[in-house]
């Protein structure tokens, strides 16, 4: 039996997501590239045992 689920999105601006998924949904981002900046290419978020991996659609 699973006992996690990671998605993978595609998603047009990876560090808007990011801070929706901070602010109204509780998540915490354990990774992006690159760390910091305006633009990110690619985050991962976590809360309890669901994780989510965002990657901008313009980098495909």
């Amino acid at each position: 039996m699973y006992e996690t689920i990671t998605t993978n999105i595609m998603v047009k601006n990876v560090k808007e997501t990011i801070k929706f998924y901070e602010e109204k949904l509780g998540f915490q981002k354990v990774l992006s590239v690159p760390e910091n900046g305006e633009k990110l290419d690619f985050a991962i978020i976590a809360k309890d045992k669901i994780s989510s991996c965002f990657k901008n659609r313009r980098i495909c």
